[in-house]
């Protein structure tokens, strides 16, 4: 049974409070992420370079059977991880997505960045080379899928007054930066 999913922007303050030690930068780097989250425009978003700061150190990727006799060695850039926490997105239905849809090209092996859709899980854009062995998938970035994305936006189940009460714990989080 899957979990619901709703926006969550504390854990991704708390990786920038646990992981940047200069308290301007993270200061900096909180007040981003809560703009970004505001208003949607991707100039308050994080730079990619600002991304690999607070992901670094963090590994969802996975090496999962292929087929029998092959394995796909899936790679998440900085900037999808912190796609995938700041959207609720479980890496593991997405690294479960991407073995599915490989599965379907294994009888002409090919090398390609392509948008794999999943309901329920999300959109993500997947470098993949199935001439490797083991093949390779590098997840790009990821978006939450529709009814996820309603709840980010208060007008699915997620309420204004939740996404109020979320949006004090931030304030609250980065206050103490």
């Amino acid at each position: 049974m899957k979990r619901s999913r709703e926006a969550n922007l504390t854990d991704v303050l708390n990786k920038i409070i646990r992981k940047v030690r200069d308290s301007e930068l993270a200061r900096k780097l909180g007040q981003k992420v809560l703009n970004y989250y505001k208003t949607k425009d991707q100039k308050e978003d994080l730079s990619l370079s600002e991304s690999r700061i607070i992901y670094r150190d963090e590994d969802y990727g996975d090496t999962i059977p292929l087929s029998k006799k092959r394995k796909v060695d899936i790679n998440w850039t900085d900037h999808a991880e912190y796609r995938s926490d700041l959207r609720d997105i479980d890496r593991e239905d997405v690294n479960q997505t991407i073995v599915e849809r490989l599965r379907n090209k294994l009888r002409k092996p090919d090398s390609k960045k392509i948008k794999f859709k999943e309901p329920g899980v999300g959109t993500m854009v997947v470098d993949y080379d199935l001439r490797k062995d083991p093949a390779q998938a590098d997840v790009v970035t990821v978006w939450a899928a529709d009814e996820t994305m309603n709840r980010m936006t208060g007008e699915g189940i997620m309420s204004n007054q939740r996404i109020a009460s979320e949006l004090l714990k931030v304030a609250e989080l980065i206050a103490k930066i």
